[in-house]
Parts: C-alpha cells; structure tokens; sequence
C-alpha cells in the first residue's frame, strides 16, 4: 500500500483498528451487495487498490495544501482554490505557461475564449459568473487580461510574474512531495503497464 501522508484523528483510527479486528459482521457494504464485496476483497491484490489508495491520498493532500492559510503563497492558494472554476482557471493558465517557457517562448497567454469554456465544461457555471472570476483574478494581481496584437477583439488571458512566481516558490515543490510521498506515479505506471483484471471483469460483464 502506498506510503500516504494523511493524518487521521484518534476517533478514525480507533474505527479503524476495530473494522480491522472485527471479522463475524462483514460490514453494511457487504450486506448491500455481497457478491460484488466478495469479488472486490478476492481482488485484493489488484493494482487498482494500490492506484485508488494513491490518488485519493494526494488529492486529499492537495486540497489541503490549497486552503492552508499557514503556508506561504497564501494569496495564490486562497483565491485559487475558491470554486472547481477558480482550480480550472489556475491549472489552464499554468499548463499554457508552462508548455509555452518549456519550449522558450515568454508568450504565456491563453484566449480568454478557451478559458471561459474549460470553466464552463468544468464546472458548469454560466458565463457570466467566470467573467467575473476572471476579473476578481485581475483584481488580485494573479492574473492579467490583454488583447492580441493582431486582432485587438481577441482578449489573452495569462498568469502574472507575480502569480507564476507563487507557485514556483510555494506550490510546484509541495505537489511534487505530495505525489512522491504517496507513491501515486509508481501505482499510476503499475496500473497502465499491467492493467487491472478487476476493470477488466466488471467491464466484461457490463458489456
């Protein structure tokens, strides 16, 4: 199992040594669907337990690096982290920003256009409430709206030096450790390269 980071109260983990010791009451999952829990726990060593574990562990710690007020970047993360359309937008602008540096282009902007659609698919709030998170984003200093030079009625959106900076300086470490210490890439590579007879079994049967 995964070498995870997340913490749990005295009260969770005392449940959990009991779950562990209990073995005649199989539990409320089992009794709502006995032959799948039977076939979920004769699967035990199925990488996709391994994977599962991994991902929701790193998750869990990312939403929690995003709303710890005590960390530095504070400012980023704060307003970032507000809705799933705030997350979008940072990870759109960084995605761009970074794909652009990568291959040493200083042009980081994406079209406000494509923005406003991955928020709305995303989250699926109405256009008018992302414009007005891109202009809270403006606002704070995070984010910056331009026009493109050859066309003045195409509006770019881009991540500031400032909110770039803050996430090189507080953020990119901190997720790194997090996938690292939950061993989400080994359990990811395991899970592709020698697939998951439990997926494929239920996708058999469904079929």
């Amino acid at each position: 199992m995964p070498n995870t980071v997340v913490t749990f109260t005295r009260k969770e983990n005392v449940f959990s040594a009991y779950q562990s010791s209990e073995t005649k009451n199989k539990g409320a999952f089992y009794e709502a669907d006995p032959e799948f829990a039977d076939f979920c726990t004769e699967h035990a060593d199925d990488n996709v337990w391994d994977f599962s574990a991994s991902y929701a562990a790193q998750y869990i710690q990312k939403l929690k690096l995003l709303h710890d007020t005590q960390q530095n970047g504070k400012e980023s993360r704060q307003f970032f982290s507000r809705s799933i359309s705030h997350q979008i937008l940072f990870w759109t602008l960084l995605l761009k920003a970074s794909q652009s540096i990568e291959s040493g282009s200083p042009r980081i902007g994406c079209t406000l256009e494509e923005v406003l659609y991955a928020m709305r698919q995303g989250d699926k709030k109405s256009a008018k409430t992302c414009q007005q998170i891109v202009s809270d984003g403006v606002d704070e200093g995070l984010i910056a709206l331009t026009s493109w030079r050859k066309d003045k009625r195409t509006k770019v959106v881009y991540l500031t030096p400032n909110g770039l900076r803050q996430w090189l300086r507080h953020g990119a470490a901190l997720h790194a450790d997090i996938i690292v210490g939950t061993n989400l890439s080994l359990h990811a590579k395991r899970l592709v390269d020698a697939g998951s007879p439990l997926i494929k079994m239920l996708n058999e049967n469904t079929s």
